[in-house]
């Protein structure tokens, strides 16, 4: 139970650092930092979800928040557009 109630405050965190984002970032395309926003929500609603049913194993999932800005790196390269190539 403690694992849960500490994935939902972690998620919580996260929410409302994305909304943070969402607005700073408003009217403007900018994949990386969106992503890197995003990325810690949804890893720590899945924890959550393992928390409810491996607490142990929910510790490993949480440390993937780690991982944003990568993700954050793929998704700019994703939506970046294609340079030209020389002759």
């Amino acid at each position: 139970m403690v694992a849960v109630i500490y994935g939902l405050h972690l998620t919580l965190i996260a929410v409302a650092n994305a909304l943070l984002w969402i607005l700073a970032l408003r009217g403007r395309h900018d994949p990386y930092s969106m992503v890197t926003a995003l990325f810690p929500v949804f890893v720590f609603v899945l924890a959550t979800g393992v928390a409810s049913v491996a607490p142990m194993a929910a510790q490993f999932i949480w440390c993937l928040a780690f991982l944003s800005p990568f993700a954050g790196s793929v998704a700019a390269r994703a939506s970046a557009p294609p340079s030209p190539r020389s002759p």
